[in-house]
């Protein structure tokens, strides 16, 4: 349990972002790095902001918390029964130590890609990607990601082809004529058994919106094909209007040969009170059915950076030979 005053926090609001935050909205916040001055870049609401904290913070924890006005000062109350936890366990620190990997959460996030496309760990091309990440500040899991995304497709990662992923992978991006080849290249390029896609949409040119800029929508889908057994096993979807973000993954779980479990998680930003989660839930499962998802959650984490691996557990073999 978690007790005051274990973790003061305190949020520079005009430190990265003009994100209007509220007294006594909770958000779900993850600790990004440590700064020279001692302050740490934290992760929540959509946007990142430096905090400054009277207890250390581990890099890479991830925590529910409520935004407290005091004294005009915005502080973060982790809440009691979800304090800031590692984003890593001491088995996954320790695996990653042992191959050679500083125990961080670039390298966790790197394990886990291989991992989801169930191919072998190729370290010399994690250090590779290691390096360039070090060209995206405060993006270096995702700059990380993005280069053994396209380098499992035989394309060379460059610092330009990984800028326009990560402009890809989110929502809320038009492409020009250029950018839409490029991404169709990748697209079509074979890599691992597990194949993603990624689809970048847009309604602005409906002349339905034409008039009223607030029903436009922006956004990208993202499919995790599984081209041996010819099936998809993750559908992710960001879509952008002019008053929320909406996201959804809907996966393919599998606990045998036989036995599968669809489960929707969805988010939105701003986020839902708990009376909007159950009521959303509720008619997403009765619109969906049980041939779409077999279970419907709320899922705030979402929101956070990662273009394939959100929420991704690693799965180790423990034992011996």
């Amino acid at each position: 349990m978690l007790h005051e005053p274990s973790y003061n926090i305190s949020v520079v609001q005009n430190s990265l972002s003009n994100t209007l935050l509220k007294d006594g909205e909770s958000v779900f916040v993850r600790v990004v790095e440590q700064n020279k001055d001692g302050s740490y870049t934290a992760s929540f609401a959509g946007n990142r902001f430096i905090v400054r904290s009277l207890s250390p913070l581990t890099i890479g924890s991830s925590f529910k918390a409520r935004l407290t006005l005091e004294n005009s000062s915005l502080k973060l109350i982790p809440l009691a029964d979800n304090p800031p936890i590692p984003s890593f366990s001491q088995t996954e620190a320790g695996f990653l130590s042992r191959i050679g990997l500083i125990p961080d959460a670039v390298s966790l996030r790197m394990m886990q890609f291989f991992q989801q496309l169930n191919i072998k760990i190729n370290l010399p091309l994690a250090q590779k990607a290691r390096s360039i990440s070090s060209a995206f500040p405060g993006k270096e899991k995702e700059a990380a990601e993005a280069f053994l995304f396209l380098s499992d497709r035989g394309i060379e990662g460059t610092e330009e082809l990984i800028s326009l992923l990560l402009r890809y992978a989110h929502s809320g991006t038009v492409l020009n004529k250029k950018e839409e080849e490029i991404l169709s290249y990748i697209n079509h390029k074979k890599g691992a058994n597990r194949h993603w896609v990624i689809l970048p949409f847009s309604d602005l040119n409906n002349p339905a919106h034409t008039a009223s800029k607030t029903c436009s929508l922006e956004g990208v889908v993202k499919i995790l094909i599984n081209t041996e057994l010819k099936k998809t096993e993750k559908l992710v979807i960001e879509c952008d209007t002019a008053v929320k973000k909406y996201f959804f993954v809907l996966q393919l779980y599998s606990f045998s040969n036989i036995q599968t479990k669809k489960v929707l998680s969805y988010c939105t930003l701003p986020g839902l009170t708990n009376g909007e989660t159950r009521f959303f839930s509720e008619q997403l499962k009765k619109m969906l059915g049980d041939d779409i998802a077999d279970e419907v959650q709320y899922d705030q984490s979402l929101v956070e950076d990662g273009i394939f691996c959100r929420n991704l557990e690693l799965s180790f073999f423990q034992g011996s030979v």
